[in-house]
């Protein structure tokens, strides 16, 4: 990363798709999109973020996974961590646990935008999250489709421990032709 300490008072900045697949080393820190960022190959999830990741409104777009595992979108598990203000396009297929966000949320999403397709063989498909064990509020879905063998839904596909899952202030919107992102 050229800039930051990794932080919350000084996250560090990707600019780039090689600095956003940098978070996987290191989970557990804080972060910040300087920038819009458009992925040119195949994503493979970051795990286990515990960190806090700051899109500042700018968009991640061309999120693409093909793959016949479970827990997939930009992180396969939100395990404590903090995702805000960023916006995603893409494709997903999964067997199991999809979103473009986060396939399983157990931390706290807020004031993101989703827009593209989701797609689960078996169970929990969702725009924001494939399963929400966290908080997520304040998020706009405007999915061209999500589609699973069961549970599926524009923010999520299930929500798991119903006394921890919370929602607040969400949109699903069903032609995203209403958003310019």
């Amino acid at each position: 990363f050229v800039s930051g300490k990794g932080t919350e008072n000084s996250p560090y900045v990707a600019y780039t798709e090689t600095e956003l697949e940098q978070i996987v080393q290191m989970p557990d820190k804080c972060y910040a999109l300087g920038n819009d960022i458009e992925l040119s190959k195949s994503w493979m999830p970051i795990d286990g973020f515990s960190g806090t990741l700051d899109g500042r409104g700018f968009k991640i777009s061309g999120l693409n996974i093909d793959s016949d595992k479970e827990n997939a979108g930009l992180f396969s598990k939100v395990n404590g961590g903090k995702i805000k203000n960023l916006s995603v396009d893409g494709y997903i297929k999964a067997n199991k646990n999809a979103g473009l966000i986060a396939a399983v949320n157990e931390g706290e999403i807020t004031g993101c935008i989703v827009t593209g397709t989701v797609e689960v063989k078996t169970n929990n498909a969702g725009g924001i999250c494939g399963d929400n064990r966290g908080v997520i509020k304040n998020c706009l879905s405007a999915l061209y489709s999500v589609t699973a063998g069961s549970f599926s839904g524009g923010i999520s596909g299930q929500k798991i421990r119903a006394e921890r899952a919370q929602y607040e202030r969400l949109q699903y919107v069903c032609d995203p032709a209403f958003l310019l992102l």
